[in-house]
């Protein structure tokens, strides 16, 4: 089972954010909803800091809760995360507001599993600054093939991850006492030999216009949702 705990308010403001003119929270909310019909793996609660009042079939858990901002929402979702009853194949996807989704990302995201052991971390974005040099300069890497895609290792992530429950025992505590994505995977990487996996080309995209995911037509997806 996937557990996606997707995190949502009504007080978003995007300030400083560059946002594609085809976004908005409310296509972000139905386009994963949209990936994710029929599909008996898959479980979606909302994570909703405020009070929730609209109704959707697809949404299977409305948790609404006060935090504030992005941080706050950020710890109780692992919080939140702790509290399920899950088995040690479950997943828990921490899913953001403000990306994009391809189409049958989850069984992408099954086939990985079920093709490897033993993964710590995986986005579905493939992040453009991993193939920006002043970023990170020499950036070489490990190539993994599923039978219908390839991942490949990188050193970070965004807050959009999925994990299994071992890591989120092992690793609750690292994820709820550092803000920054950056150095929580850089101590994560360096202290506990953790990986990330990102899907090449990309299954999700952070939508913001400096960082979309290369190769995809975003603004040509966003017209199927």
């Amino acid at each position: 089972m996937i557990h996606i705990l997707y995190r949502h308010t009504g007080n978003v403001s995007g300030w400083g954010k560059n946002r594609p003119s085809w976004f908005s929270y409310e296509k972000s909310l139905n386009n994963i909803l949209s990936t994710i019909e029929g599909l008996d793996f898959v479980t979606f609660h909302l994570m909703y800091d405020g009070e929730y009042e609209g109704s959707d079939s697809r949404i299977h858990h409305v948790h609404n809760f006060k935090g504030g901002s992005d941080w706050l929402s950020y710890v109780h979702t692992w919080t939140y995360a702790k509290s399920l009853n899950l088995k040690d194949t479950d997943l828990v996807y921490l899913a953001e507001n403000d990306y994009a989704f391809v189409p049958g990302w989850p069984q992408k995201v099954q086939e990985l599993y079920n093709t490897y052991d033993d993964l710590n971390y995986v986005t579905i974005y493939d992040h453009p600054d991993k193939y920006d040099q002043q970023v990170y300069p020499g950036l070489s890497t490990h190539l993994f093939l599923t039978k219908s895609h390839h991942w490949r290792l990188i050193p970070s992530t965004t807050g959009s991850i999925i994990f299994n429950k071992r890591i989120l025992d092992e690793d609750y505590e690292v994820h709820t006492t550092n803000p920054s994505d950056f150095y929580r995977f850089e101590f994560l990487r360096n202290m506990k030999q953790r990986s990330v996996l990102s899907p090449i080309p990309s299954l999700a995209t952070h939508c913001e216009v400096e960082w979309l995911a290369p190769i995809v037509d975003w603004e040509a997806l966003s017209k199927n949702y």
